[in-house]
């Protein structure tokens, strides 16, 4: 009775999965190919593939990122590169400020009206706005070298006028020849100075223009108050910027001129040639 029983349910099992149809299989799509790997490379050459790039790395991040082994020394002719250019910031920042104690002595001794102050502070700022407009144009023809000697005669020759004026018209004259030489020197200096230097010391080195502006400006107050009490002593006051000026210049004819100057007006020789021919 067992058996029969177990196969008659053993059949019924049969005649049920048989009677159910089986599902249709799913479409798979081919697995594709294994891509080659580096492991299925020589060992010869996948070593030095790594260590030829691992080493081009290494000589980029040497080059953005210099450590004390491979940096370029800080020379005593790049610092006095730099000391000698940045005297036209200096100038920049006395020249504009020593006029606000000088111009107290002068309402004394040449009886200014408050519209002829306005001129002699004004003036200056109108020329050192033209100059600095004029700057590039000049320094991109004549050279960063003579732009800066060029701005330190202005300035040797606005302060003398000054320091030797005897009437209101000179030293409006004297203001606008010291405003162009404020605003060339404010156009050439800081590429010069970037042109010049490397890159590890070049952003430092051009921010030492405006901490000479700086100086400058202390200075001039320190100049104001010395000969404050001195009879016309606003000459000494506006005269005196004519010693920094002259070394400036004197200096800057020792200099050389800027490399990326020079490289740009060679291309430019070539080209001349290349098309004249």
């Amino acid at each position: 009775h067992y058996y029969i029983t177990n196969n008659l349910r053993l059949d019924e099992y049969r005649n049920v999965t048989m009677s159910t149809p089986s599902p249709e299989p799913l479409i798979t799509t081919p697995s594709p190919e294994p891509l080659m790997t580096t492991s299925l490379m020589e060992p010869e050459h996948q070593n030095s593939d790594s260590s030829s790039i691992q080493a081009s790395f290494t000589d980029e991040a040497s080059l953005l990122n210099p450590t004390s082994s491979n940096k370029p020394k800080l020379t005593l002719f790049l610092v006095l590169l730099c000391g000698v250019s940045t005297i036209g910031g200096f100038l920049f920042g006395y020249d504009t400020g020593v006029v606000s104690g000088a111009l107290i002595k002068l309402k004394q001794d040449f009886n200014l009206s408050p519209e002829q102050e306005e001129w002699i502070v004004g003036i200056a700022v109108a020329a050192a706005a033209l100059g600095a407009g004029l700057g590039g144009a000049i320094s991109n023809t004549l050279g960063r070298k003579p732009t800066i000697i060029l701005s330190s005669i202005f300035f040797t020759l606005g302060s003398a006028l000054l320091f030797s004026a005897k009437t209101f018209t000179m030293l409006i004259i004297g203001r606008v020849v010291l405003g162009l030489g404020v605003g060339l020197a404010s156009m050439v200096v800081p590429p010069y100075i970037a042109e010049s230097s490397p890159a590890a010391y070049r952003g430092k080195l051009v921010t030492a223009f405006g901490a000479t502006v700086c100086w400058g400006q202390f200075t001039a107050s320190l100049v104001d108050g010395a000969f404050s009490t001195v009879h016309e002593g606003w000459r000494w006051m506006l005269g005196i910027a004519t010693v920094p000026s002259i070394i400036m210049g004197l200096g800057m004819l020792l200099l050389p001129e800027s490399a990326r100057f020079l490289v740009s007006q060679s291309i430019y020789l070539i080209l001349l040639l290349c098309f004249s021919s």
